[in-house]
């Protein structure tokens, strides 16, 4: 078989897992991608088919050319949340004024004059695959588990550079989430676009993305 052909199978059954909900033990041993360039020609194939959302995730941190990307479908804050997310993170979102074009000698200047607003959100994550053993490049097949993205109320301009605490969520007086270290947005962004952006067709204007 063609290393395209198994990256459309392995995307077919990645695909299968989200319609259905049923997690996959893990992906045939032959279908397996070895390194980044084979999951993300997995993930471009199930990307072609769930269709354009215009919110990503960068993930991975360094070395920057190690973050993936992945297209996830949005849910403003209030909606209910998609079917199966099974887990939840505070992000802080950004969304772009004008298209994020890579340039490895990009400035945090730059990209902040980019970003038209933020907002705090939450990333709904879910498992397509349940081995607790996968590899890096299986992880990003799947990426990383994100699953959609819960959007809250947005402030124009980008935020200030630096850490930020995670946004909290309640349940009982008690926050939901696993514990988090603060966040840096802009530096996880600033280290993607130097590494070169995105293998399916750039950040646009109006998109939104996540950073944890």
């Amino acid at each position: 078989m063609s290393p395209g052909g198994e990256a459309a199978e392995a995307a077919a059954l990645l695909l299968e897992a989200r319609r259905t909900g049923r997690p996959l033990e893990r992906l045939p041993a032959r279908l397996r991608p070895a390194d980044i360039a084979g999951a993300y020609a997995i993930q471009a194939r199930v990307h072609a088919a769930l269709g354009r959302s215009g919110v990503w995730k960068v993930s991975g941190g360094p070395p920057a050319a190690a973050s993936p990307v992945a297209v996830l479908a949005r849910t403003e804050a209030g909606e209910a949340p998609p079917p199966g997310a099974e887990g939840i993170e505070g992000e802080i979102a950004l969304r772009l004024g004008a298209d994020l074009v890579p340039d490895p000698a990009m400035t945090v200047e730059t990209l902040a004059s980019l970003i038209d607003a933020h907002a705090p959100a939450f990333e709904l994550t879910r498992a397509r695959v349940s081995h607790p053993d996968q590899t890096r490049p299986e992880k990003m097949a799947d990426d990383f588990i994100a699953h959609a993205v819960v959007l809250g109320a947005p402030v124009a301009g980008p935020p200030a550079a630096g850490a930020f605490p995670r946004p909290v969520l309640l349940r009982d007086g008690v926050d939901a989430q696993a514990p988090y270290a603060p966040i840096d947005p802009l530096a996880s962004l600033l280290a993607f676009a130097r590494a070169g952006g995105d293998p399916f067709g750039g950040m646009k204007a109006g998109d939104w993305i996540i950073t944890g």
